[in-house]
C-alpha cells in the first residue's frame, strides 16, 4: 500500500464524514505551527498528510498533482515577478488582458 492509499484508508477508518474543506482548514491551521517552528518535521507531514488526504478524497491522484506542478512551474518561469509585499510574499504581475 503507497502512502496516498494508507492516508485515504486512515482517513476512512477514523473521519468518515470530514469534507475536503474540513481537510484544508485543518492544514491551514497545520501550516501556522510550521510557520512558527519551520524546522518541526513533523509539522510539515502534518500537513502533507492533510493535503494528500484532501486531493484523493477530491478524487485527484499524486501522479496527476505533480504532473500539474510541472505544467504550473513552467508558468511561473515565464512570469514576471514584483518585490516582496509587507509580509515577504511574492506576487506575479499580473498582464493586462487586450481586447
Amino acid at each position: 500500500m503507497g502512502l496516498v492509499e494508507r492516508i485515504a484508508d486512515f482517513q476512512k477508518r477514523k473521519f468518515p464524514n470530514v469534507t475536503v474543506a474540513a481537510k484544508l482548514l485543518h492544514a491551514q491551521k497545520e501550516i501556522t505551527e510550521v510557520i512558527n517552528d519551520p524546522n518541526d518535521l513533523v509539522e510539515w507531514a502534518d500537513v502533507l498528510i492533510l493535503f494528500l488526504a484532501a486531493a484523493h478524497q477530491q478524487g485527484l491522484t499524486l501522479p496527476q498533482l505533480v504532473a500539474a506542478a510541472y505544467v504550473k512551474m513552467d508558468e511561473n518561469e515565464r512570469r514576471k515577478w514584483a518585490a516582496p509585499d509587507a509580509d515577504g510574499c511574492v506576487h506575479h504581475i499580473k498582464e493586462e488582458t487586450r481586447p
